[in-house]
């Protein structure tokens, strides 16, 4: 039996039903009917089944010599099934339907961006990542992360119930859009050509997917783009939009100016469009690009060209359609959501077991970077953002002993880390090179 060839059609089944139960999960909160989340939920379940048959499979196809998390494609699989993991977990122990609305659509995310990742096969480890350590340091990573993201939900649904005045999520939606369009820049001259371009790629006589360097003599060089019409104009339009919105809240809280809020909402919908212009129009020509053969060799552009920068825009455009969303249902939330300690407790239980993960991740990760490369500490750039959301956490376990800051201030600070541990998973490699960028392929 092929088990490879089983563990990818399983996995693309799992997607199928991540997708079809974050629709539910999300119409769910429009109509409101205890019957389709329940639907919703035997989809994920299911799906969550199919997910770790599919790690298995996988595993078996290595001849369990390497675990099912090895190269990014695996990665991410992994990371996406850490994440239901936990959901499953706090699910049982809160019975809070809102979680789902948040964790389900963040691992049909994850499974998209595995979906179109380029390389899928086995491949032979790395020399760094040829070490027992590799079972232990990323499973750490997966059920951290996916502990502190359940624990996001769990204090966004804590300051919904503290009926916190929505405009700092409008806020801090749009800061996350100008901070994620401007990262963009690194790879794309958006404000030098108001262009965005995309990673040229061809095929190697195996079949496999390469990118094509731009300086063939240089090691590392970075990958041939070629621009994408209309997009550029949409992100600039999207990313002058997401600047003037958080300005003008943030003014609006500081004078307490009403107008300011009236304008930023309207600011902030038309942001949206925009970003989703740009969103469509990238996917719009990586799917209608015609392949030019130039020397014999076939160069085209397609949806694996930019996955993980395509990936951060939707992740954005996700995060604010679910705010307008919720907004439209702020009453409906604060009726069906248990009370506002319960739902603070859950969110510190599902911290209290991530902190613990994730020091043992950085231990284990210095220990392995002893074995690996000859140093515990190297101030790699994953390594210290690493530390970093591992500190956010700390943070927010001495703000809920002051008496000042525990609630509001110390569920914001776990919301900081969410994104903090998004920036650690992926965001590192996506800009800054480093001893980990082997786990970009």
């Amino acid at each position: 039996m092929d088990f490879l060839s089983l563990s990818l059609n399983v996995l693309n089944i799992v997607s199928f039903g991540y997708v079809i139960a974050s629709f539910i999960f999300i119409f769910n909160l429009i109509i409101k009917k205890r019957l389709l989340f329940k639907l919703g939920f035997g989809i994920t379940a299911f799906s969550f089944l199919l997910h770790t048959s599919g790690l298995i499979f996988r595993w078996i196809a290595s001849g369990w010599g390497q675990p099912p998390w090895s190269n990014l494609y695996e990665s991410l699989v992994f990371f996406t099934w850490g994440i239901m993991l936990m959901y499953h977990i706090f699910y049982f122990i809160s019975r809070v339907d809102f979680i789902a609305v948040f964790a389900v659509p963040l691992a049909m995310l994850g499974m998209g961006l595995a979906a179109f990742h380029p390389v899928k096969e086995i491949e032979p480890l790395v020399p760094a990542l040829q070490s027992y350590w590799i079972h232990i340091h990323v499973a750490c990573a997966t059920f951290a992360y996916g502990s502190f993201i359940i624990a996001t939900a769990f204090a966004i649904a804590y300051l919904l119930k503290k009926k916190v005045n929505l405009h700092y999520f409008e806020l801090g939606l749009a800061f996350v859009t100008f901070i994620a369009v401007l990262a963009l820049c690194y790879n794309s001259p958006l404000f030098t050509k108001l262009s965005y371009t995309m990673d040229l790629l061809t095929k190697d006589m195996a079949g496999n997917i390469l990118r094509i360097p731009q300086d063939f003599t240089r090691e590392n060089s970075p990958p041939l783009r070629i621009h994408v019409p209309l997009a550029g104009i949409f992100l600039i339009i999207t990313l002058f939009l997401a600047f003037v919105t958080t300005l003008l809240n943030i003014v609006g809280f500081v004078k307490n100016k009403m107008r300011c809020f009236l304008i930023s909402s309207k600011l902030f919908f038309v942001m949206i469009i925009f970003l989703a212009l740009s969103i469509g129009d990238i996917i719009y020509q990586a799917v209608t690009f015609k392949p030019i053969t130039t020397m014999n060799q076939s160069v085209y552009i397609s949806l694996s060209s930019n996955t993980f920068e395509l990936g951060i825009l939707v992740l954005a455009l996700f995060l604010c359609i679910l705010f307008l969303i919720i907004k439209t249902s702020e009453n409906y939330l604060d009726k069906v959501l248990p009370d506002a300690e319960t739902l603070f407790n859950i969110n510190h239980k599902a911290i209290l077991l991530g902190f613990p993960i994730m020091a043992l991740l950085l231990t284990t990760g210095a220990i392995w970077a002893h074995y690996a490369w000859g140093r515990y500490w190297g101030w790699d750039p994953k390594e210290v953002w690493a530390l970093i959301t591992w500190l956010i956490y700390a943070i927010y376990l001495h703000t809920i002993h002051i008496k000042k800051m525990r609630g509001e201030i110390s569920a914001l600070i776990s919301i900081i880390g969410f994104f903090s541990v998004l920036f650690t998973y992926l965001g590192v490699n996506l800009v800054i090179s480093g001893l980990h960028s082997y786990a970009t392929g």
